[in-house]
This record gives structure tokens, C-alpha cells and sequence, in this order.
């Protein structure tokens, strides 16, 4: 562990994890020592659904195994964040 990074890993949320830059961003995430993937966001259209069930994954490495099975947030105007939510843990 370099001197910079800290004792436990940080919990970090995906907006837009369905999308391109989302994915790019859940790629990077997803192993890295410091942070934690905790919680994916996207559209109503991704309620109920796992992350691997709603996303078309363009990465050609596959879904990291860390966020497959997670069931992705989603969020309207009037009903605000609902689903899974690890970063309270």
C-alpha cells in the first residue's frame, strides 16, 4: 500500500452506469485499491433489473464480476433514489 492511500477503501456510487462513460467508469473502479463500487445509478427503465441484465457492456474485458449481480438504483423526479445502496454499510 503506497503512503497516500487510505486504511479501508472508499464507497463510491456510478451515475449513469448503463452508459458509455458509466461503464468506463465502473471499468477503472471496479478493482482499484482505494475505492469501492458501492452503489449504480441509471434510468427507471433499469429498476428490478441486475446491472448485467440493463446494460449493453461495450468493454470488450466483460462486466467486472464485483458489480454483475448488483441491482442498479434508479431515480425519478418525483420518487427520488430507491434499490440498492451499499454505501451505508
Amino acid at each position: 500500500m503506497s503512503p497516500f492511500s487510505p486504511k479501508t477503501r472508499i464507497p463510491v456510487a456510478v451515475l449513469g452506469a448503463t452508459g458509455a462513460v458509466g461503464q468506463s467508469f465502473i471499468r477503472f473502479l471496479a478493482d482499484h485499491p482505494w475505492f469501492d463500487v458501492a452503489q449504480l445509478a441509471a434510468s427507471e427503465r433499469s429498476a428490478g433489473k441486475t446491472y448485467a441484465d440493463a446494460t449493453r457492456w461495450i468493454g470488450g474485458s466483460g462486466i467486472p464480476e464485483a458489480v454483475r449481480s448488483d441491482a442498479a438504483s434508479w431515480a425519478t423526479s418525483n420518487q427520488g433514489w430507491s434499490a440498492k445502496n451499499r454505501m451505508n454499510d
